[in-house]
């Protein structure tokens, strides 16, 4: 009986912290579910050249599409070609792969939809090369459902929010590397 409490508590904690899933907190707001990049539009992406100062959106379009495929497809840890090793977004996004995984649970959806991308600083010929751009995205309500589908927590769309978010080329191309919610005055 304490392992079923014990189970049952991990569990809940667990997809507690999933409300944290995407760049920063679920808050209640009315909003229909954004559609999703598809495949074919963020695929033609080649995600080892640096894009021009307008040219930013499609690349965090693709990261979004692959980081929903982790999220949504139980088994698809490939956090490296999503985030930098090591960085805050990669160690974010495993704890939440891990919890998941945990639970024996993904997401059903993964309902993120990039508003604009606006270029702040980029570094093209450093050893390291790496640019901060500002990211308006929009979060809609998400499942977290078991391995049968049932429904385990429904997080409530989040809605519009403004990122600060820093990406670095590795041999993946652009990933993540850490993002920072804006303040609005």
């Amino acid at each position: 009986m304490l392992y079923i409490v014990a189970a049952a508590l991990a569990l809940l904690l667990a997809l507690s912290a999933l409300s944290n899933l995407v760049r920063g907190a679920a808050k209640p707001v009315a909003a229909p579910a954004p559609t999703l990049p598809t495949a074919s539009s963020a695929a033609a992406v080649d995600m080892r050249r640096t894009p021009g100062p307008l040219q930013w959106k499609p690349v965090i379009e693709q990261l979004d599409l692959r980081r929903g495929h982790m999220f949504t497809e139980p088994g698809n840890d490939d956090v490296l070609t999503v985030d930098a090793v090591s960085s805050p977004a990669f160690n974010t996004d495993d704890m939440l792969l891990k919890r998941l995984q945990r639970a024996h649970a993904h997401l059903r959806t993964y309902p993120m939809r990039v508003i604009s991308v606006t270029e702040q600083y980029s570094t093209v010929g450093d050893r390291e090369p790496r640019a901060l751009v500002t990211v308006v995205d929009e979060l809609g309500a998400y499942e977290v459902v078991d391995g049968r589908g049932r429904v385990l927590q429904t997080v409530a769309a989040r809605g519009r929010a403004t990122w600060n978010v820093e990406l670095r080329n590795t041999a993946w191309g652009w990933v993540y590397y850490s993002s920072i919610r804006a303040t609005t005055k």
